[in-house]
Order: C-alpha cells, then sequence, then structure tokens
C-alpha cells in the first residue's frame, strides 16, 4: 500500500505540470500522457488520485492501559480512523491513522474527552465516598468502577452522535484505514489485559459517580459547512 501511495504522489505531481504552472505546452502534454499510462497500468482513477494522503495524530494518554482507552477507541471509530498504543516515547500516546483531514478530528475528540476524563477524575479523587477507603485495593476498586462506568458513558455518547450524523461510505473508510494501519506498522499485542472493577455491589455508587461525570459531558452537534469533516463539537462545562 505504501507503493500505491507513493505512485499516487507520483501521478499527482505529473498532473500538476500545466501550463498554468510555468511548463511548455509539449511538457505538460508529456506530463498528462504519461500519468495517464500510471494510471492505466496500475489500475488507479481518477477519484483514487485525489483522494487526501494518509496521516496519523498522537495525543497523550492517562499512562498505562485503562479504562479510559474505550473512549479512544471509540473515538478512532466515530471518526473513521484507525489507533494504536504508542509507547515508544516518555509518555504513551494513542495515535489516529487514517485520510486527511480526519486523524486531526480525532485528536481533537480524544483531548477534549481525555481532559474530561482526567478533570472528573481529580475531582473524584477528593469525594468524601472515595476517601472513605482507606486499604489501596478497595481505593483502586473504586478508581476503576468510577472509570468504566464514564469511560461507558462517554462511549455511547460518542456512537449516539456518530448515528445521528448518518456518514455514507464509513465501513469502508475504517476497513481502509485499518488495512493500512496493519501495512504501514510493526505492532505487538499488549501482554496483559486490563483489570476489571468487578460485579460487586459495593461499587455500585461509584459506577453511578462516574456515570453521572460522563452524562456531564456534553456532546452537541455542530455548524454544518467550512469543510468541516465531522461536524460535530464535544464540550464540558467549565473545560480548562
Amino acid at each position: 500500500m505504501a507503493d500505491r501511495e507513493k505512485l499516487r504522489a507520483k501521478i499527482r505531481a505529473l498532473r500538476a505540470r500545466t501550463v498554468a504552472n510555468g511548463c511548455t505546452e509539449a511538457e505538460a502534454a508529456a506530463a498528462a500522457d504519461l500519468a495517464l499510462r500510471l494510471m492505466q497500468q496500475a489500475g488507479i482513477d481518477t477519484d483514487e488520485v485525489d483522494k487526501p494522503d494518509w496521516e496519523e495524530a498522537g495525543e497523550p494518554t492517562q499512562g498505562r492501559r485503562g479504562p479510559q482507552d474505550d473512549v479512544y477507541r471509540m473515538v478512532a471509530y466515530v471518526s473513521g480512523c484507525a489507533q494504536f498504543s504508542d509507547r515508544t516515547g516518555e509518555r504513551r500516546r494513542m495515535v489516529y491513522v487514517g485520510r486527511a483531514p480526519y486523524p486531526e478530528v480525532a485528536a481533537y475528540l480524544h483531548r477534549v474527552c481525555h481532559g474530561a476524563m482526567e478533570r472528573a477524575l481529580r475531582d473524584f479523587h477528593g469525594s468524601a465516598a472515595y476517601k472513605a477507603k482507606r486499604k489501596p485495593h478497595t481505593r483502586a476498586a473504586a478508581r476503576r468502577a468510577f472509570l468504566e462506568a464514564m469511560a461507558e458513558r462517554l462511549s455511547r455518547t460518542l456512537l449516539g452522535l456518530h448515528q445521528q450524523l448518518g456518514r455514507t461510505g464509513h465501513k469502508a473508510q475504517l476497513a481502509e484505514a485499518w488495512a493500512y494501519r496493519d501495512q504501514s506498522y510493526a505492532l505487538t499485542t499488549p501482554r496483559h489485559q486490563v483489570k476489571k472493577a468487578g460485579k460487586s455491589q459495593r461499587l455500585d455508587k461509584f459506577r453511578d459517580m462516574g456515570d453521572q461525570a460522563g452524562r456531564s459531558v456534553n456532546v452537541n452537534l455542530g455548524v454544518r459547512g467550512g469543510g468541516a469533516p465531522l461536524p460535530a463539537l464535544i464540550h464540558q462545562a467549565g473545560e480548562d
């Protein structure tokens, strides 16, 4: 697929060699003829040549894997991107891959959702319910229950927004993005599963707190137009 992308770029460069761009008529005609022959040989049509280039956008995460990653996967899905976790830098990132400008859309949604979860978690740590838990393992379970519920609520909200928009060609866009990701990056499977909070009723109040925190993140349809690939805005009251 990388070779095909290079060929697309070469064809676009040939098609840009026009009289209006400073070429002679003979040069422009020769470039157009070569571009056409390359397209015919590779089975590439004009629509494919004119497709936007592949891009990636990386955003920092909470560090180790956790319930928040479910939200990032939904961000990728609604944005029509593939994603993967990158640990090569100082801080783990979630990387979104897709046709331009969709990774930029995913990065924006990631920043807003990540910020909302980070602020909600800080507030949760200051709550009386959390402070009442004295032992490290009970606090860890309460934290997981809170984050799992908030992540589930945010994911459901994002999915609802996607369904409301009714975007066409979404499945094909996703399949193309995942195929490009798998062929372009050397990725490894995480070794360990994320530990879950469990179904204990003692954690229900923390789940309720997480669900409420997720509900407080308002999702609104933005203004269509302006070339916006995903006409949606997410904001939270009191956002930094």
